[in-house]
């Protein structure tokens, strides 16, 4: 049976762990998540064939409550950013490169939401319009 480890990073946001299946789920991610889960010591530098990287969430539960405490609870843009850069998902010949890429998990509506968002982040506005 695999262990399942659940922390509360902070108000509202907490991280589910299940080491046997490499699944670390964010659940909820306001405007500094990334560094509330580095100062829990959830993120850290680690190192595979010579290779230094980060570790961290390769999912995010996303919030159905689009605010929280007066803030946004969905800004999944700079923990997807870590996932794909920081931890090497996406780098090319990266040890960490496995061909997973991160999972938002939550309602369809806000599942396409971030994407627009991440989308939009990257890449900006699509037309002059």
């Amino acid at each position: 049976m695999a262990k399942i480890r659940k922390i509360q990073v902070t108000s509202g946001v907490y991280w589910v762990g299940v080491p046997d299946a490499r699944f670390y789920v964010l659940c909820c991610c306001p405007a500094d998540s990334i560094k509330h889960l580095m100062r829990r010591g959830l993120i850290v530098t680690t190192e595979r064939n010579g290779v230094a990287f980060e570790t961290g969430p390769n999912a995010i539960l996303l919030s159905d409550v689009l605010v929280q405490n007066g803030g946004f609870a969905n800004l999944s843009e700079f923990p997807v950013l870590q996932m794909l850069y920081r931890q090497g998902m996406i780098l090319p010949n990266h040890p960490n490169n496995t061909g997973e890429k991160p999972m938002l998990i939550g309602s369809k509506e806000q599942v396409k939401a971030q994407m627009q968002y991440i989308y939009r982040g990257n890449y900006g506005l699509i037309s002059e319009e």
